[in-house]
């Protein structure tokens, strides 16, 4: 018994993005994996915390009134001699950590979410490029990723940024600074998403679906980023849940050692 007009118009419906994403393994293992779903809540906790820091913070950190250099040092609540108007103490400037560490939470965020996009970008694009057209252009950016891999992500900051503050000043540099971190933390680290990138093309470029769009017609760069960069997505998803804490750390080093965030910035 052959299907009526209506049954058949409604198999040739194309589903919508959403439609499609709700029907994604993806979405199906994410919710049978407990791990996942409170990992992902408490992320999701950490970055309204950030973006409501005006609101539930008990103090501003950028307001001098509110601060007093004769509060600095005080401990938090459950030890001796401690205040009741900070709950986790002050640091050495007299500023509530409770209040700087919500503040700080959004530039570290910012650091380490921008930072990554940048590396998932230049590595995605140079992964690419050597893993699909290989020979001389895979070998000359493969050895570009070798000797990148060769220093160490804090040596290159450390210099990049001493030489920019030496060179321009402080005061410029502490306009700067979120820029510039941004900038080097995410050059230092693309070697690991080109080699990943690369090693998932070189298996994907010679499977049938890569043919039929070399048959059609497809041109390199669109049989590169829409038909095989998104079966390269998984590997790219947990790289980059390091690589945001591990420029979140690089961060935070920087600024242990004076040239990250001014002092002035949470």
């Amino acid at each position: 018994m052959s299907d009526s007009p209506a049954q058949i118009a409604e198999q040739l419906v194309i589903p919508s993005h959403w439609q499609r994403f709700r029907d994604s393994h993806l979405l199906h293992s994410f919710k049978k994996d407990k791990v996942a779903i409170v990992s992902f809540a408490l992320f999701v906790l950490y970055v309204l915390a950030a973006l409501s820091a005006p609101l539930i913070a008990p103090y501003d950190p950028y307001d001098p009134a509110m601060i007093d250099i004769m509060d600095s040092e005080i401990p938090p609540q459950w030890q001796e001699k401690a205040d009741e108007r900070f709950i986790l103490g002050t640091d050495s400037q007299g500023r509530d950590l409770l209040s700087t560490m919500l503040y700080g939470t959004r530039i570290s965020l910012l650091i380490g979410v921008c930072a990554v996009m940048l590396q998932c970008l230049i590595g995605v694009l140079i992964g690419l490029t050597a893993g699909y057209f290989g020979g001389r252009i895979d070998s000359f950016l493969m050895r570009l990723a070798d000797i990148q891999l060769s220093f160490s992500t804090m040596m290159v900051a450390i210099v990049v940024l001493a030489v920019f503050q030496a060179a321009f000043g402080a005061e410029l540099y502490a306009d700067l600074a979120i820029f510039m971190l941004i900038l080097v933390i995410g050059i230092a680290e693309w070697p690991q998403y080109a080699r990943t990138v690369r090693a998932t093309v070189l298996s994907e470029k010679h499977k049938e679906y890569v043919d039929a769009a070399r048959v059609m017609g497809f041109k390199s760069r669109r049989i590169m980023w829409t038909h095989i960069l998104p079966n390269t997505l998984s590997p790219l998803l947990v790289i980059s849940t390091v690589q945001v804490a591990n420029a979140i750390i690089s961060e935070a080093s920087l600024s242990f050692l004076g040239l990250g965030m001014p002092v002035s910035q949470p």
